[in-house]
């Protein structure tokens, strides 16, 4: 208030429990932040340790029930085994036979393969061939009506610039002609003009 301000030792006892406070609560904070990171580190720990027995556990389980586990898979396949071993033992010959004869299929269909590939690779350049060589006789007249028409165009530009060379030295000749008769014509018309007068002053 503006009116009634306040007295200059209660402010500075305000400002000095407002600074105790805020340091008390930072303080606080520093503390619970070390707090957390102690517990989540001996959470840490303990989850370790417990991770650690239990392997140690499974450990001691598995050594003291191999043998007895492995002994119980023996009893368990041992018949099996020996049929496929005696399977085999007694049936060895006809399985080199069905190998023999599969090996002797497979390389059958692959020359078979290789056979319809070039039987394929001849009919296509039969069936391509006709079409190559009208290719071949289209380019090639088409070859020929080029040349034929890049000689008869440059003959009758030779022809078209004789013409016009012609054209013009006639005009040049004409015009020459002309000028040179006006030329005429004129000191003509000067010479007898001067005679004229030449003789009318003599007289």
């Amino acid at each position: 208030d503006s009116e009634n301000v306040a007295d200059e030792k209660a402010m500075i006892l305000c400002l000095s429990y407002l600074c105790t406070r805020l340091m008390e609560s930072s303080k606080e904070i520093l503390a619970s932040i070390v707090i957390q990171n102690y517990y989540r580190r001996y959470q840490r720990i303990v989850e370790l340790e417990k991770k650690h027995v239990a392997a140690k556990a499974i450990i001691r389980i598995w050594k003291e029930y191999r043998e007895r586990y492995f002994s119980s898979q023996r009893r368990k396949y041992f018949g099996s085994v020996c049929t496929i071993e005696n399977f085999v033992i007694r049936f060895a010959e006809s399985l080199k036979a069905i190998r023999t004869e599969r090996l002797k299929h497979e390389k059958q269909t692959k020359a078979a393969l290789k056979i319809q590939t070039y039987v394929r690779m001849i009919i296509a350049a039969s069936m391509f061939r006709p079409i190559l060589k009208q290719q071949i006789a289209a380019k090639t007249i088409q070859k020929c009506w080029r040349n034929f028409y890049a000689r008869e165009r440059s003959h009758l530009l030779k022809e078209s610039h004789r013409a016009s060379i012609t054209v013009q030295r006639f005009w040049r000749g004409y015009k020459c002609r002309i000028e040179y008769l006006i030329k005429q014509y004129s000191i003509l018309k000067l010479q007898s003009l001067a005679r004229r007068y030449i003789t009318r002053a003599r007289k």
